[in-house]
């Protein structure tokens, strides 16, 4: 009895009243339009036109492929990412802000809130020097994204 109970709660989880599927052993599809909250934001704080704000201004949509994903924020950056099976997901790139060159990297876990896809991972940002070949600092923080339904 033991068994079939754990294999109906395995079997299906997805939330009342969402129409997302989950499939076992594939890659969720994760594309769709969020919004963006960033928190815990710490790092650089000698260097305020670094920051990362600018990625909660607007929404990000997520778009392709699960293994050849675009991350497009609200101010047009572009970061090329992908999700796995374990709903495992990471992206990363490049983007100039304030006169500041900034490389990404995005990575966490997607999950079903509601009746829609979470991704909640962590944020790292290396700040580079004038030249873009130095890290001048490391700017770290969560980054949660809700899919709009």
């Amino acid at each position: 009895m033991r068994t079939w109970m754990l294999l109906g709660v395995l079997g299906g989880c997805d939330p009342e009243g969402s129409d997302i599927v989950t499939p076992v052993d594939e890659p969720p599809d994760i594309r769709g339009t969020y919004g963006v909250t960033l928190s815990d934001a710490s790092g650089c704080e000698d260097h305020p036109e670094g920051g990362v704000a600018w990625l909660e201004t607007g929404d990000l949509v997520v778009d392709g492929e699960p293994d050849a994903l675009t991350f497009t924020f609200g101010d047009g950056t572009v970061l090329d990412g992908s999700v796995d099976a374990t709903f495992t997901f990471q992206s990363s790139g490049t983007a100039v802000h304030e006169g500041v060159q900034q490389d990404l990297f995005f990575d966490g876990l997607a999950f079903i809130g509601d009746e829609t896809w979470d991704l909640d991972g962590d944020l790292t940002a290396d700040l580079l020097d004038s030249t873009g070949s130095a890290t001048t600092c490391t700017l770290t923080a969560t980054l949660e994204a809700v899919q709009i339904p």
